[in-house]
């Protein structure tokens, strides 16, 4: 058998594999990484068999699985759409955010020591690297919010991945925006890079208890600068 024909067979193999739960998130990650938000229409059942590399069959498993944990709906004659959400992120308070990222990034980055792969490490030290260099407190902020989303990516969790970018959309809202420049300062920034660079040599080393103890270090120091308070 030629090479280009074991390679089809091999994917071919593993395209029947997958199973719904699996299929559902390739669907996830795909609206993820596309910048889908609640309410956006995706493409048509044709275009996602050929861009996401699956059978019809094992596509419309993915999407029933979805619509079943109310992440899409479906209506005859308009399409598949990601659901409304009932909370929006200006709805979101800073406390409320901050609560939540103390709940989940300690227990994210103890998955993501396990899990990241070696190219999830150089694309994190990538970033870090980037936003060291950041001219503008914006350019900063983006940095950073991309730093603590290649870390959630590093899990390889599409329902992670989907649950934090709540948190993501919540930064980009007006009132954490206005708190984030009210507290900017050259000496917090150095605090925030060097909580980052605490995290991100954890992550290389694969020491979990430093890793989670560095996010919740780091934390602390956002509730206190942001909020005035530790909410810990």
């Amino acid at each position: 058998m030629s090479e280009a024909m074991t390679c089809l067979h091999g994917q071919e193999k593993q395209m029947y594999a997958m199973d719904e739960t699996q299929a559902a998130g390739v669907i996830r990650n795909y609206c993820s990484e596309n910048g889908l938000d609640s309410g956006d229409r995706l493409p048509p059942e044709r275009a996602l068999v050929d861009l996401l590399k699956m059978s019809r069959t094992q596509l419309r498993r993915g999407l029933a699985r979805l619509e079943a944990e109310r992440v899409i709906t479906r209506t005859v004659g308009r399409g598949t759409f990601l659901a409304q959400s009932t909370i929006g992120a200006e709805d979101m308070s800073p406390q409320d955010v901050l609560v939540v990222r103390f709940l989940l990034e300690p227990a994210i980055v103890k998955l993501a020591v396990a899990t990241a792969t070696q190219t999830d490490l150089s694309i994190i030290q990538e970033i870090l690297e980037a936003s060291e260099r950041a001219a503008t407190p914006d350019e900063w902020e983006r940095l950073d919010a991309a730093l603590h989303t290649a870390i959630v990516k590093a899990t390889h969790n599409s329902l992670i991945v989907d649950l934090y970018d709540r948190i993501t959309k919540a930064r980009n809202a007006s009132v954490w925006g206005e708190l984030k420049r009210k507290s900017y300062s050259p000496k917090n920034r150095a605090a925030y890079e060097h909580h980052h660079q605490t995290i991100v040599q954890a992550l290389t080393r694969r020491d979990h208890a430093a890793a989670e103890a560095g996010v919740l270090e780091h934390l602390r120091f956002v509730s206190r600068a942001m909020l005035g308070s530790d909410l810990t």
